[in-house]
Order: C-alpha cells, then sequence, then structure tokens
C-alpha cells in the first residue's frame, strides 16, 4: 500500500477491525449526543472512516459490510440502519462539522494546501525522491497535522508539483555552482570530434568490455577523463547521493544531442551529477 492514496480494503480480519474500527468509550459518549439509531450508527461509520482513512467516505455505501457490522455490534443495535440515512442533506453537513470538531481534524484550506507544497518540495524530498515516497510523506504529514485529505486527483497534483520544483531548485543550485572552465568541460564531452564517431559522453557510457588489460586501460581512461572535467564535492554539496542517482540515470538515458539540448541549467546540472557518479 506504500504510495497509495488510503482507501477500503475489500474485507478485515478480526484483528484488523478492532485495531482500526474498535469504538472507544469517549467515542460511545459523543456519539450518544445524536437523536435516533440511524444518526447514531451513520455518525460512528463516518467517525472511524475518518480516522482510518484521513478524509471522509464519498458515501456510507463504500464501507466494507464488515466493517458496519463491527461497528454496529459494538453500539449494541439490532441491525445496520447506515442505509437509511439522508446523505444529501444538511444534516450529514453538520454531523461532518460536528465529527471534525471531536477529534480535532479540519478540512484543508488553499493556504494548508501551499504549505504542503512548501513542505514537501524543500523538507520531505530531500528524503523521499520519488513520487510514491513523496505521496506516503504527504499523506502522514496531513495525518499528524489532523487536516483531511484532499481528493486523490488534487493530493497527486500538489505532490507532482513539488517533486517538479524539488528537481528544479535542484538544477538551480548546482548550476549555479559551477564555474565557466567546468561548464565548458562538460559541453566538451557533449561535442563529436571530425575524427569520432561518438562523442566523448557516448564513449565513458559503453559498459567495459571482457577483463584484459586493453579494456582495463580504456576504463582507466575513461575515468581520468572525466576527473579532468574538475566537478569537485563542493559541487554537489547538501544534495543528497541518491537525488544525484536518479539524476544519473536521468543521463545515463539520453543520447549526447539529448543533452546538448536540455535547458543550460537542467544540462549542467546532469552532466555533474553524471560525472561524480560515473567516478565514485
Amino acid at each position: 500500500m506504500t504510495g497509495d492514496y488510503p482507501q477500503f480494503a475489500k474485507s478485515y480480519a478480526h484483528e484488523q477491525l478492532v485495531e482500526y474500527f474498535l469504538v472507544s468509550e469517549a467515542d460511545q459518549q459523543f456519539i450518544a449526543q445524536f437523536r435516533g439509531n440511524i444518526n447514531r450508527t451513520s455518525v460512528t461509520i463516518l467517525l472511524k472512516s475518518l480516522q482510518y482513512l484521513g478524509y471522509f467516505p464519498s458515501h456510507l455505501s463504500v464501507v466494507p459490510a464488515d466493517v458496519k457490522q463491527f461497528i454496529t455490534r459494538q453500539l449494541n443495535s439490532p441491525e445496520d440502519s447506515s442505509q437509511e440515512y439522508f446523505w444529501d442533506s444538511r444534516t450529514r453537513r453538520e454531523h461532518f462539522a460536528r465529527i471534525r470538531q471531536y477529534i480535532g481534524f479540519r478540512f484543508p484550506t488553499a493556504a494548508d494546501k501551499e504549505k504542503l507544497d512548501d513542505w514537501l518540495r524543500r523538507d520531505a524530498a530531500l528524503k523521499a525522491v520519488t513520487f510514491s515516497s513523496l505521496f506516503e510523506r504527504a499523506i502522514h504529514r496531513l495525518g499528524t497535522l489532523c487536516i483531511e485529505l484532499p481528493a486523490e486527483s488534487e493530493l497527486t497534483r500538489i505532490v507532482n508539483s513539488a517533486l517538479n520544483g524539488f528537481f528544479a531548485d535542484v538544477h538551480h543550485l548546482i548550476a549555479q555552482r559551477l564555474n565557466e572552465t567546468v561548464i565548458a568541460n562538460c559541453n566538451q564531452l557533449l561535442k563529436v570530434a571530425d575524427t569520432q564517431r561518438l562523442s566523448t559522453f557516448e564513449w565513458v557510457k559503453v559498459p567495459a568490455g571482457a577483463a584484459g588489460v586493453e579494456n582495463l586501460l580504456s576504463e582507466i581512461t575513461k575515468l581520468q577523463t572525466l576527473r579532468k572535467v574538475g566537478i569537485t564535492k563542493e559541487h554537489l554539496m547538501e544534495i543528497p547521493f541518491k537525488v544525484q542517482k536518479i539524476l544519473f540515470q536521468r543521463v545515463r538515458n539520453e543520447k549526447a544531442s539529448e543533452m546538448r539540448n536540455h535547458p543550460h541549467e537542467i544540462r549542467n546540472c546532469r552532466m555533474a551529477c553524471f560525472v561524480t557518479v560515473r567516478t565514485v
């Protein structure tokens, strides 16, 4: 389930029902404030759903039957009456508000979403550099702050925006640290000399051949060539190695012509990561 938007499972083992949907004594006191078996049952299902998912379900009909039955038995109710709940009503919205107040949750505002984007971009992405891992961090962050999850499409947009912004920041930071000599050396790797078929960039990516003196000398020459570019650890300071490796992978899958077509910040940053990872 890592990196997935929270959803109900098709069914639950008894241990899981106890773990996720047990109605506490405090819950019972809160639920007792509502009039009628229909309202008490439905409010309890909504309450436990919000605590489990991090958001209210789109309708009570999406809640699995075994979850409803487990909750109903705890209320000493003869049967599940939630199917009679008036979903499209002002009452349901009032119930939402009272449940939120009870457990300290609130609906996400535009400001909450902006703060989440900023936190993901400037903090979380340093440790979680893939979409699925960053998506998981976003869900956990909102839960910690007692903020309901936005719709899946909206949360996906926020995480994608933050991840793209993070890599844009990395491109800019590394590129501005490179001096003109280093940039010129990187660009030289992408050129094809008149007497050659491949650029130096393409040549150093050619896999090492079978064990032998000639191939060993070739690999040594590749390393020496890349080290002469002048990339130092200071150029990539504060950039986690796993971030460097992601950018290295992107470079390794591209041709020299494709690298030359990138905007200069992207090209220079990625070449710096390529040289660094390739020479470790």
